[in-house]
């Protein structure tokens, strides 16, 4: 009888993140971009990166030393998601001091910017708005918080709309465009402010 052996791992939130880098296109710009010389084995510029930059959201952490331990705990997880097979030593710090070295070239990293803000930003014109002008709408709410108001001059006791006057609370105020709900700004007020101040 041959033995079962069971590999679990924690997958939390590197799916989604990894999507989201994904669909950013951050992986597909990086590799038309970066060319690595021909001796360079293992995953490329463009997929280290995206791992990378997961791993920097998901675990709150930007230390490069940590990022070869963090892989090697979700190393199906990451093979799954890059759909190619993966070695631990594909993401220890040499490697993405590499990157780091990639990156720290002006043409490079002027390039790379280039081609994801093309993806990433959507300019609109909105001096040719139909009817003149453009709409904005504005929306104010609260939010009551468990916090300590002795240091804070955000979060303090006012005019509670949840009905919460116990509860220490901040103000948010809202502009949008008008009809496509494009959020334009935001601004946050102390909890002891009229919102009509904004």
């Amino acid at each position: 009888m041959t033995e079962l052996n069971i590999h679990t791992e924690r997958v939390d939130d590197i799916p989604i993140l990894f999507g989201f880098l994904k669909q950013m296109g951050i992986q597909d710009t990086i590799d038309k971009i970066v060319n690595s010389h021909g001796n360079h084995q293992g995953l490329s510029i463009g997929w280290l990166t995206t791992a990378w930059l997961t791993y920097i959201v998901s675990e709150s952490d930007h230390r490069m030393v940590e990022v070869e331990t963090w892989a090697d705990k979700h190393i199906q997880t990451l093979s799954a998601m890059i759909q190619q097979p993966l070695n631990v030593k594909d993401f220890t710090d040499d490697r993405l001091a590499d990157v780091l070295q990639w990156f720290s070239k002006d043409n490079i990293w002027e390039e790379i910017e280039n081609h994801l803000c093309q993806r990433l930003i959507s300019v609109y014109d909105l001096q040719n708005e139909p009817k003149g002008l453009p709409t904005i709408r504005l929306d104010s709410t609260t939010a009551s918080v468990y916090h300590d108001t002795e240091n804070s001059t955000l979060f303090a006791y006012g005019h509670s709309k949840d009905h919460r006057p116990d509860l220490p609370q901040f103000k948010v105020m809202l502009s949008s465009l008008d009809p496509m709900g494009l959020p334009i700004a935001t601004l946050v007020l102390s909890g002891k402010e009229a919102i009509d101040r904004a």
